[in-house]
């Protein structure tokens, strides 16, 4: 793992996307639910290739 820093940007990432998807559920403006969720996947995917790159990183200082 490079360092703590890795993982304090991915728990403040993962802060941002839980936000993003609680406010949708309270919006009435379909389009606007419509931004917020497209946001919200396009994040955990970014979110999901960091994690890997993290566990892949962690794994090589390993050995």
């Amino acid at each position: 793992m490079k360092s703590y820093k890795d993982l304090e940007v991915y728990r403040t990432a993962f802060s941002l996307a839980e936000k993003v998807h609680k406010m949708s559920l309270k919006l009435h403006d379909v389009n606007k639910v419509k931004t917020l969720l497209a946001d919200y996947e396009n994040l955990g995917g970014k979110l999901y290739n960091f994690i890997k790159y993290v566990e892949r990183d962690w794994k090589v200082n390993q050995n």
